[in-house]
Order: C-alpha cells, then structure tokens, then sequence
C-alpha cells in the first residue's frame, strides 16, 4: 500500500503544470495514473484502484456529478433528477 502511494505522488508530480489536454492524452489504462489525475480535481469519491478497475453504477455517477461541478463539464446533459 505505501509502494502504491509513493506511486501516486509521483505521478501528480507528473502532471503538475500540464494543460487539461496533455493530462487527458497522459491517461491510459493504468488505475493509479488515472486516479492520481482524478485525485487533482476532485476529493470524494475516492478514487481506489480496485474501484477504478472494476467501477460500481454508483461510483461512476458519483465521479461523473463530482468532476461535472468542479469542471462544469457535461453537466449541461443532465436533468435535475439525473444529477440526484
């Protein structure tokens, strides 16, 4: 676990400074690059790798409403009861 993190932190290191485009083209399909990524933006829900691997409905909605108003992305196609 502590190897995991030590990870992590290096790859926000990584990202410090990079427009969102370069982020974005930096994801991949590794679980901790795109949770250190997400990590930046967001603080809940958390972002673990076995969720990422294998994410729940919930999770996903909840990542998706999250990054939606921090960003305001995509927000726009949702209906009030959808956000809920």
């Amino acid at each position: 676990l502590k190897d995991k993190q030590q990870v992590m932190e290096s790859k926000i290191t990584e990202f410090e400074g990079l427009s969102l485009e370069n982020r974005i083209a930096l994801c991949n399909f590794d679980m901790l690059q795109t949770g250190a990524w997400i990590g930046q933006l967001i603080t809940r829900p958390k972002c673990s790798e076995r969720l990422l691997r294998r994410p729940p409905f919930r999770f996903l909605h909840d990542l998706i409403m999250a990054l939606g108003k921090e960003t305001g992305f995509g927000m726009h196609i949702f209906t009030e009861e959808e956000k809920e």
